[in-house]
């Protein structure tokens, strides 16, 4: 990821915050500008949040307003439970809306 989409994000993110009362979102969307690509259980534990993709919704209308959007997607390389059953666990990024540069 280029600089200049970092400095996008961050500047979405800052605006974003103002516009998102919940606390969890806030601490979503910083924890994602440093950690992009971050996984579920590893967003959930830095940001102190049992459901990420709830913390995440909050911050989607507030994120897209701004032209990005937090977007979830499985992994490459699944994940696997010590059950040996394919895990529900996601990569979390912000990225532009689709038709945005």
């Amino acid at each position: 990821m280029s600089n200049e989409m970092v400095a996008q994000i961050a500047g979405a993110v800052a605006a974003a915050e103002a516009h998102t009362r919940s606390k969890a979102a806030r601490r979503v969307m910083r924890f994602l500008l440093t950690n992009p690509g971050a996984m579920t259980h590893e967003v959930a534990r830095a940001c102190a949040i049992s459901n990420v993709s709830c913390a995440a919704g909050y911050a989607r209308p507030a994120l897209r307003y701004q032209g990005f959007d937090i977007v979830a997607e499985l992994p490459d390389r699944p994940v696997v439970n010590r059950f040996g059953e394919r895990s529900q666990v996601h990569e979390w990024w912000i990225r532009p809306l689709e038709g945005q540069p």
